[in-house]
């Protein structure tokens, strides 16, 4: 059960991610085995988690002003066409190069009139084809130790176990995967004196199955395809484009 590495993948189809794992990965050098488990579904994910950094009233006076956002926007949330098309690809490459570019800078570096960037633009973000999400160096913050666990649990299980682990501040990640293991939750928490709470507190939402295995990570190399120091700060064009 013992790994060295630990990377999270996301491919386009499924034969580019049987390619990835079956003929790609042990080309590389110093490869020797790798074992997979596939995601049938992520619950949630990093872009929901939250920093703490804003109190009760900041947060509901941003919640008010995205609901009123939504209002008084188009009802429709279909997305605008393919994200790898060739209309919407160059778009989503630069937004996440700089999430926070203006819709005059997205339409400088892509070359089309700043007019038809900000009507993409608005269309792509009302889709919710993209999730936002704002990083942090991890060291730095009060959570600076990643643990993941591998859990087995029964399907009837799975949605009242997510519902409560939503509202666990230190949980990023929660993804049921096939294979024995067919649950993951991967948190952040402030040292390794926390990991035994941290665990036991997994294993009492777990009444009707087990923990089967769990992993530290020492140090993140990389995060939302950005290169990362040892420090977890990002490196000067960090960004790893797509082959």
């Amino acid at each position: 059960h013992g790994r060295d590495l630990l990377v999270t993948v996301t491919a386009r189809t499924f034969g580019g991610l049987s390619a990835l794992l079956l003929d790609q990965l042990s080309r590389i050098p110093g490869v020797a085995s790798t074992r997979g488990h596939l995601g049938t579904r992520v619950h949630f994910e990093g872009s929901r988690w939250r920093l703490d950094a804003l109190d009760q009233a900041q947060r509901d006076a941003i919640g008010a002003q995205l609901r009123a956002q939504r209002r008084d926007a188009p009802a429709t949330r279909q997305p605008p066409g393919e994200l790898a098309a060739p209309v919407l690809a160059p778009l989503v490459r630069e937004l996440c190069r700089d999430g926070r570019a203006s819709a005059a800078e997205l339409a400088a570096r892509v070359g089309r009139p700043a007019s038809t960037m900000r009507r993409q633009l608005a269309a792509l973000l009302r889709s919710d084809a993209l999730a936002l999400r704002c990083e942090v160096a991890q060291p730095y913050t009060r959570w600076p130790v990643c643990v993941t666990w591998w859990c087995r649990l029964p399907g009837g299980a799975v949605r009242p176990t997510v519902a409560r682990l939503r509202k666990d501040p230190r949980v990023r990640m929660c993804v049921s995967l096939t294979g024995p293991a067919n649950f993951l939750v991967q948190a952040w928490i402030t040292d390794m004196a926390e990991l035994v709470a941290a665990q036991h507190r997994l294993e009492r939402l777990l009444p009707a199955g087990e923990i089967t295995d769990s992993s530290v990570t020492l140090r993140t190399r990389k995060r939302m395809g950005w290169l990362l120091r040892p420090d977890g700060r990002c490196m000067p064009a960090g960004l790893v484009s797509e082959k």
